[in-house]
């Protein structure tokens, strides 16, 4: 299977299909900006002083005692998602994609990673519970909703700039196309992860609550 570039992309070819489909490279970049932001953020969890601990611990206890409502909650989730995936869709849109996608992936995977982290250092095995009912179940399609937009996105964005550097058109109409192919999977991946975020997350840390004592 080959991309635009006829670099092979992968065993995926419902990606393909569906316009999604990305060149090995811009797959490990992202793989790797993931990752590195996941750890960092992991990490940073052991550098934070106690003030920063407590005032950490009161905010998620206020979040599981006095949770937003779910309309409240939808509006925060939708604006937080959108916010990542219209930066990710937008990154194919410019060589400026080169940085801005990257940056996104790790910003966005650092926030993960410290809170999974945090919450399994100071909770413990309640901590973990709480990572697997409220937090997995959105990352779950979040993750691999960032990588291929991520991936597309940043592999037109190499596109452009390897045109500009040869002198040569960007194509402009292509580079709308591709756009325009990728925005129903970032606009369904911002509604299908705000949903979750939003009702399934504070349902599933309630019962977990409850069943712990918390």
């Amino acid at each position: 299977m080959r991309s635009w570039l006829g670099v092979r992309t992968g065993p995926w070819p419902g990606l393909a299909r569906l316009g999604l489909a990305a060149p090995g490279p811009a797959v490990a970049a992202c793989v790797g900006a993931i990752l590195a932001g996941l750890l960092a953020g992991a990490l940073a969890v052991g550098g934070i002083g106690q003030a920063a601990r407590d005032e950490v611990a009161r905010w998620l206890v206020l979040a599981v005692h006095h949770p937003d409502g779910p309309e409240a909650a939808l509006r925060r989730a939708l604006l937080l998602h959108g916010a990542t995936f219209g930066l990710l869709w937008l990154g194919g849109a410019t060589q400026a994609g080169l940085f801005l996608v990257p940056s996104v992936l790790v910003f966005r995977s650092f926030s993960l990673g410290f809170t999974v982290a945090f919450l399994t250092y100071e909770g413990g095995w309640p901590g973990l519970g709480v990572v697997l009912g409220s937090v997995a179940p959105s990352y779950l399609v979040a993750l691999p909703a960032w990588l291929v937009l991520g991936a597309g996105s940043l592999a037109d964005a190499w596109r452009i700039s390897a045109a500009r550097l040869a002198r040569r058109p960007t194509g402009a109409g292509d580079v709308v196309g591709r756009l325009v192919v990728r925005l129903p999977a970032a606009l369904s991946a911002t509604v299908a992860v705000s949903a979750l975020d939003a009702y399934l997350a504070p349902a599933a840390l309630r019962a977990l609550v409850r069943a712990l004592g918390i």
